[in-house]
């Protein structure tokens, strides 16, 4: 073995740049030749019939180094997967670890080390499930203080889930080629890697959002405490000792770090942002933590936080199906985005998140209600909704409603459609079916257009003649 480690550090020798490529230098043909020899006496190690050598080698190999371990995957050696799972803690035999493993626990550097070779095993054997079925443990492990070297970052498991939808793939365009890979792995996989990748996005956009909450609720703590003389320090002392997960009185903290000189109404003050503060931060660091199924995440933290465009996209995910649900979530979403907006632009800013989420969502009926959207776009415009408090949107600006559907559906005859049932419903009120009324000559006049288009790309089409 050492005479392995001698000659592989021989070989990776570094030859001075100066050297001609048409003239190999003497320490070009010294690597060359440690190389080759390192190879040869490999490969009659590989030979042996005594495993415990087998395995003394491979541990030598594995704590080389990343080249190293290269040279031991190209070699293909017979007990190679046992002992990588043996260095991973995983049971060893003849059932493939889909079987035999459903999750991983948190693992220390060199447990993650050699799953990770026995991953780059796998896909050197054409075995590409097994190796994306790996990188899915390894990216819903469980995990560590976030002190801790061995902690994994949500941005690490998303690598881990994307190379695992990767591999899934490889696995696909591979299916037909005798490989060992072709028993074991429904076609679901695929699938479910799929949306584990959309659901660790998820969770990353929660994290982001959150954060910002956090940040916003430190700022205005910092306002207020400037207001009443509080130095700055003092409640940046705040702000970290719940970092720090000191958070179970906050009224006794407060009081604790800034005595009793305070008034009680700015103490109440206090009290009230450091609690939002303190969930926010308890939020953040599970996400950060744990990889979170899609129920927990939308129940735990998308909904009670009023994330109603991130709602949406996870019922869309799950391809729920209460429709009326969906509905109350999209008010719910408009009603935010109008909030949000500045004065006068709030149609404006309801067709943006309409055509942001109708883009992902359409064609589904469900997840995109056409019909009761047009009418709370309508309805916006006219002033009426959510209450007649609002004021009717300009003309030019009407004209965003049409505009915005079209982009997302793109066929003039389904939201056409959309209109005339919004006509003839009983519940329409004059004010708005003369309104649907001029959209639909206007919906119309565009189908005109794209009529007249279709004719004249056709008429310029080049006729190959038989």
């Amino acid at each position: 073995v050492e005479v392995l480690t001698q000659l592989k550090t021989s070989s990776m020798t570094e030859v001075a740049l100066t050297s001609s490529p048409l003239s190999p230098s003497k320490a070009e043909s010294e690597s060359h030749q440690a190389m080759k020899t390192y190879r040869k006496i490999l490969s009659h190690c590989m030979s042996s019939s005594a495993i415990c050598f087998h395995k003394y080698l491979y541990n030598q190999l594995m704590s080389m180094g990343p080249e190293s371990q290269n040279d031991l995957i190209q070699q293909n050696p017979a007990y190679l997967e046992e002992f990588l799972r043996e260095e991973a803690g995983l049971s060893v035999g003849p059932a493939p670890i889909h079987t035999t493993v459903k999750k991983l626990p948190a693992l220390v550097p060199k447990a993650v080390n050699a799953l990770e070779v026995l991953g780059r095993l796998y896909v050197h054997r054409h075995m590409f499930s097994h190796a994306a079925y790996l990188q899915l443990l390894l990216g819903e492990r469980l995990n560590v203080s976030e002190d801790d070297p061995s902690f994994v970052s949500l941005e690490k498991r998303q690598q881990h889930l994307l190379d695992a939808l990767r591999l899934a793939k490889s696995r696909s365009q591979h299916q037909g080629l005798q490989s060992p890979d072709t028993e074991g792995f429904s076609n679901s996989l695929l699938d479910a890697l799929q949306c584990k990748v959309e659901i660790i996005a998820f969770q990353i956009r929660l994290v982001d959002a959150i954060t910002t909450k956090a940040g916003n609720c430190a700022s205005e703590l910092l306002r207020v405490g400037g207001e009443h003389n509080i130095p700055g320090h003092s409640i940046e002392r705040l702000t970290e000792l719940v970092n720090k997960g000191v958070h179970e009185n906050i009224s006794m903290l407060i009081q604790t770090e800034l005595g009793n000189v305070i008034a009680a109404e700015v103490q109440e003050k206090l009290t009230d942002l450091l609690t939002a503060y303190a969930g926010y931060a308890t939020k953040t660091l599970n996400l950060f933590s744990t990889f979170f199924s899609l129920e927990d995440l939308y129940n735990d933290f998308a909904r009670p936080e009023c994330m109603w465009a991130l709602c949406l996209e996870m019922l869309h995910l799950a391809q729920f199906s209460d429709a009326q649900m969906i509905k109350d979530h999209w008010d719910m979403c408009l009603f935010a985005a109008m909030k949000e907006s500045m004065d006068g632009q709030s149609l404006s800013a309801a067709c943006a998140i309409v055509r942001d989420l109708g883009s992902n969502f359409y064609p589904n009926d469900v997840s995109f209600p056409m019909q009761h959207l047009v009418q709370r776009l309508e309805e916006i415009a006219a002033g009426i909704w959510p209450a007649d408090e609002g004021s009717p949107a300009s003309s030019e600006a009407h004209k965003l409603i049409p505009k915005t559907l079209l982009d997302v559906c793109g066929a003039s005859e389904r939201l056409r459609y959309v209109y005339d049932t919004l006509i003839e419903r009983h519940t329409t009120t004059n004010v708005l079916r003369l309104q649907y009324l001029k959209w639909v000559i206007g919906v119309l006049e565009f189908a005109k257009m794209e009529l007249l288009k279709s004719k004249s790309d056709f008429r310029s089409t080049p006729v190959i003649l038989s």
